[in-house]
């Protein structure tokens, strides 16, 4: 994901025409900026939900308490069905 906003929306417009005909739910709900705010609006969902399309989780484990919304909105979006795991440490 690139730093410079610019190149992030050149980009993210790039790989949302490329994967709009392959999955385009997928694609919506990394987009959808009501339900996860500034994740879909910084395109940090979109460039992590693209690449594990085609795979399914059993488990989606988040290293520490202040990333696991990142985990359950990347849940929400690829294995709904997964059970998130979050370690707190300190």
């Amino acid at each position: 994901m690139p730093l410079n906003i610019f190149l992030r929306a050149v980009a993210g417009l790039k790989l949302s025409l490329e994967y709009l005909y392959k999955c385009p739910s997928t694609l919506f709900k990394s987009l959808n900026f009501f339900k996860y705010g500034k994740q879909a609006i910084s395109l940090w969902l979109l460039y992590n939900a693209i690449p594990h399309l085609n795979k399914t989780y059993d488990i989606v484990h988040c290293q520490f308490g202040t990333q696991s919304f990142r985990g359950v909105a990347f849940r929400d979006i690829n294995s709904p069905n997964a059970k998130l795991i979050t370690t707190f440490k300190g």
